[in-house]
């Protein structure tokens, strides 16, 4: 006679399903936009080509669009070069000041009268197509957007 002999099965236990922890969104910009006392750039800091066409600031009630670059040189405002930079400044500057760092290429230098440096003024605003994009803190020193 064979008697079958009691095998011992390994207790059940509960599977740890490990859970995900959402990452937070990373904020980047395609324009950083950086001022002082002199100087106000605007530079394409996205890894590829911008549209800027309906682009505007919003100073004292007035808006004032970025297509005032192309009165200057032909901006391609609707595909805006990687490291590309826009500058305004006063037309009494006796020299031609410095781009920042982070732009690759000066596409055009906007001259303006003095009293009309109005990131030096206050904050303002960045539109672009009658939306607000974001407000630009004047004591800041830079403010990025993001684009559409």
């Amino acid at each position: 006679l064979i008697v079958p002999m009691e095998t011992a099965l390994p207790a059940a236990t509960a599977t740890t399903v490990p859970t995900l922890t959402p990452m937070p969104t990373v904020f980047l910009p395609e324009v950083q936009i950086t001022y002082d006392d002199r100087t106000m750039s605007i530079v394409n800091v996205a890894p590829d080509r911008i549209e800027l066409l309906g682009v505007e600031f919003l100073v004292d009630g007035r808006m004032l669009p970025i297509t005032l670059w192309t009165q200057v040189v032909d901006v391609p405002l609707g595909r805006f070069p990687v490291g590309a930079c826009l500058q305004v400044w006063s037309w009494e500057e006796t020299v031609l000041l410095p781009k920042p760092a982070n732009c690759d290429e000066r596409w055009s230098v906007l001259m303006v009268a003095p009293d009309d440096l109005f990131w030096t003024k206050g904050d303002f605003d960045v539109y672009q197509d009658g939306v607000r994009l974001t407000t630009c803190i004047a004591d800041a020193g830079f403010c990025d957007v993001d684009l559409p």
